[in-house]
């Protein structure tokens, strides 16, 4: 097992007993964070900031390359963790770069250079740079999507170049998009729930979500809204928690189905685990709901 601390160390663990086996220390704990999980590929994680992003092999803790140049420090940043497909690496930074990040798995060297410079006066011009969120990627159309500020942004996997951009409801939001048979589903926080096309990005569903709790329950916001963990999808049913205490379901068509009392506000996603689901509440517990009680 791997963890990873805010200041930027990163442990290794046994599995069966928690014994700890190697630590990899940052190099400046106030100025090199890791706000993301690490993302794991053959035998490593990825983990780190703009400012500092490293591979790290899993086995003794060594680090395999690491990039500092990508961006200067920030004290605020997006909690992001990368996406790997393959011998590829993606980070959507926020505050900067202006683009989102190509690298090889295998290097660390720059994959996107030409494409993103290309590109990165699209993100300045409509604030698209503000990629707050992990990105996700649909095999189907062979694109990253990256959740950015009050759209959805989809960019070639090969080259990095922007592909579409789907403006919608919402504001900040680090909510990583779902891919699904039927299209991208987002979560707009605070609101609800859109699907998007897979091929352009267009809108085929908006459903907005009301809350049970009469007081604000999102970040920044001083209306009442519940919606914040993105959803969990199977088969052809969306699992969705909720700041609210309430667990709904929806058709892929958008429909909803049920809502089951959790009995604690949720912010995470719930995690499939066989014919239970598995949840973490606000208040620090975990609890489990039989899946089939839920449809």
């Amino acid at each position: 097992m791997v963890g990873v601390e805010v200041t930027g160390d990163v442990s290794g663990y046994d599995r069966a007993d928690g014994t700890l086996l190697w630590t990899c220390p940052s190099p400046d704990p106030l100025r090199r964070f890791a706000w993301g999980a690490p993302s794991k590929a053959d035998g490593s994680v990825v983990v780190g900031d703009q400012a500092d992003l490293r591979r790290i092999d899993v086995a003794d803790g060594s680090v395999l390359w690491r990039r500092t140049d990508l961006a200067p420090h920030h004290n605020l940043v997006s909690h992001t963790a990368p996406l790997i497909v393959d011998d590829l690496v993606v980070a959507g930074f926020w505050p900067s770069p202006e683009h989102p990040i190509g690298l090889s798995l295998d290097t660390g060297d720059n994959l996107w250079t030409q494409a993103a410079a290309e590109s990165s006066a699209d993100f300045r011009k409509t604030k698209r740079l503000l990629v707050m969120g992990t990105a996700a990627y649909d095999a189907a159309t062979e694109t990253v999507l990256l959740p950015g500020y009050s759209a959805t942004v989809a960019v070639d996997a090969a080259s990095g170049t922007l592909t579409w951009v789907a403006e919608h409801a919402g504001n900040y939001s680090a909510t990583s998009p779902v891919v699904t048979d039927r299209g991208i589903l987002v979560t707009v926080v605070g609101r609800g729930l859109t699907m998007l096309d897979r091929t352009d990005g267009h809108i085929l569903w908006d459903l907005e979500i009301d809350s049970a709790a009469p007081f604000p329950m999102q970040p920044y916001s001083k209306q009442a809204g519940s919606v914040l963990a993105p959803p969990l999808v199977l088969d052809d049913t969306i699992f969705l928690p909720c700041l609210d205490g309430t667990i709904r379901t929806y058709s892929l068509d958008g429909v909803p189905l049920t809502s089951v009392s959790a009995g604690v506000p949720v912010a995470a996603p719930l995690v499939d685990a066989g014919h239970l689901l598995i949840g973490f509440g606000l208040d620090g517990g975990v609890f489990a709901m039989d899946r089939e009680a839920l449809l």
